[in-house]
């Protein structure tokens, strides 16, 4: 019985090593039903492979780094497999986990067996993984614990701003885990981690959940999309042994588009009663994205094109609406400056209130009136001329 008991050990070692430590994909857990098969009964076996945080350095992976599964065997020589040999399962995202479940038949002989866990990429990984399937004796699965990260993300972080992540380490195992460390490895280009980078946890019994606050500041080159943030967790199994299991995060970046009024003139610059003049207000990007379809309105009271289309305008760069109207009243004239337009949030809005400035036109009946004045006198003259002459 207790070279059993060694026997279960050295391949649950051996396991956890080779489905922890190798990048890309990893089994991290199973389970078998029943606990204990009758001999030559049936049952299930159930394993959980997921995405450990990327693929081997140098491997022709997808686009963003993550392993394509290739194919998932049991292999073994004493169970015989009824049904679930698995091929081309696909892409393996960042934090996804598959299970994979195979119908076996016990051998009619008692007695613990190993069968392995075969998981192969398109990378080129191969990992083995043996499982304990117990078979009419009462020797029990070896107790252990299992880890999970639980992870509270914000949906979207904009460049510059800063952001909070919530992890919870759960023990979802039937022993205790001991001088438990969690480590968060930043590498992404202009996002850093404003709080502490390690957390340790003396022991953290089965059930049991430790919370973990993580805070990270951006700036405004931070590039938009999914931030990858690495996190590991490494503790110590009951036996005294290591065991690390490499976690990650996937904060997704996007930026917003900031508009308001840059300038706003008139040309003439003094506009009178009666005149045609063009209002043009540029409008500003501040922000961190384009802002698109952009279009502007103003509600004068007067005729003339009182809508504007501008387009995109990019992050740090201004652009002019332009308005031809006629100025039909005098005074000052109260209106609203309304801008529209589309990022990556949707759709945004911003009013100005402003006042236009509308003269009574008394400088164009000065110039009149002089005129009217110069005509009558040369009148005049020409008249006291010719009565000389006479």
């Amino acid at each position: 019985m207790r070279r059993l008991y060694a026997i279960a050990v050295a391949a649950l070692l051996v396991g956890t090593l080779s489905g922890c430590c190798a990048a890309g994909v990893m089994v991290t857990d199973y389970r078998v039903t029943p606990g204990v098969l009758t001999p030559g009964g049936d049952g299930l076996v159930t394993v959980t492979i997921a995405n450990s945080g990327g693929s081997p350095a140098g491997t022709n992976a997808s686009a963003v780094g993550d392993p394509v599964v290739e194919s998932v065997r049991l292999h073994t020589t004493d169970l015989t497999i009824l049904s679930g040999d698995y091929e081309k399962i696909g892409l393996l995202g960042l934090g996804q986990a598959v299970p994979i479940t195979f119908h076996v038949k016990a051998p009619s002989t008692a007695g613990v067996y190993f069968p392995e866990v075969w998981v192969r990429t398109e990378q080129g990984q191969t990992i083995r993984y043996p499982v304990v399937v117990n078979v009419g004796t009462q020797v029990g699965q070896l107790a252990r614990p299992a880890l999970a990260l639980e992870k509270f993300l914000p949906d979207a972080v904009s460049p510059g701003d800063p952001f909070t992540v919530n992890l919870t380490v759960v023990n979802r195992g039937g022993a205790t885990a001991t001088d438990v460390v969690l480590t968060v490895n930043v590498s992404a280009p202009s996002l850093g981690l404003a709080s502490s980078g390690t957390h340790y946890v003396a022991r953290l019994g089965p059930g049991e959940v430790h919370p973990v606050m993580l805070a990270f500041t951006t700036d405004r080159d931070v590039p938009v999309g999914l931030r990858p943030i690495g996190v590991t967790l490494d503790y110590v199994l009951p036996d005294g042994s290591s065991r690390r299991q490499n976690e990650s995060l996937a904060v997704l970046v996007r930026g917003r588009a900031v508009l308001g009024l840059a300038s706003l003139m008139t040309d003439p610059v003094r506009v009178e009663r009666g005149q045609t003049f063009t209002l043009l207000a540029r409008l500003e990007n501040t922000g961190t994205d384009d802002a698109n379809s952009v279009r502007a309105k103003i509600d004068l009271p007067l005729p003339g094109n009182n809508e504007s289309f501008i387009g995109t305008i990019e992050p740090g760069t201004d652009a002019p609406a332009v308005f031809n109207l006629v100025a039909e009243e005098s005074g000052s004239l109260e209106y609203t400056l309304s801008a529209t337009y589309v990022d990556e949030e949707g759709t945004h809005t911003v009013k100005e209130p402003l006042t236009l400035e509308v003269t009574d036109g008394g400088g164009y009946a000065l110039v009149v009136g002089a005129a009217v004045a110069v005509a009558l006198l040369a009148a005049a003259s020409l008249w006291f001329w010719r009565r000389r002459s006479a």
